[in-house]
């Protein structure tokens, strides 16, 4: 994961198959994108959210994990509107 200024907020691009993504690019000033890594498989990262009203805006969405394991990615805004994103590793 790279962060890079872009227009006075912060601007998280992701290395995804050899390109670069972009999840949310409507940016609101002094705002964060933060990736967590699930220890659980991606639809219990989903169940949780939704067992707490949560709204996943975005997947589950394929992407590489940090350590080169293929993941899935969901992501969601916190209470201070920043954008979090859980990463689970995909299970064999």
């Amino acid at each position: 994961m790279f962060i890079l200024p872009h227009e006075r907020a912060l601007f998280r691009q992701t290395w995804n198959a050899g390109s670069f993504s972009h999840v949310d690019r409507a940016v609101a000033p002094h705002s964060w994108r933060i990736c967590f890594r699930w220890s659980g498989n991606v639809q219990s990262a989903m169940a949780l959210l939704q067992a707490h009203g949560i709204t996943i805006i975005e997947g589950p969405t394929p992407r590489q994990g940090a350590d080169g394991r293929p993941s899935q990615s969901i992501f969601f805004r916190g209470l201070d509107k920043n954008l979090l994103e859980l990463m689970a590793a995909n299970i064999a």
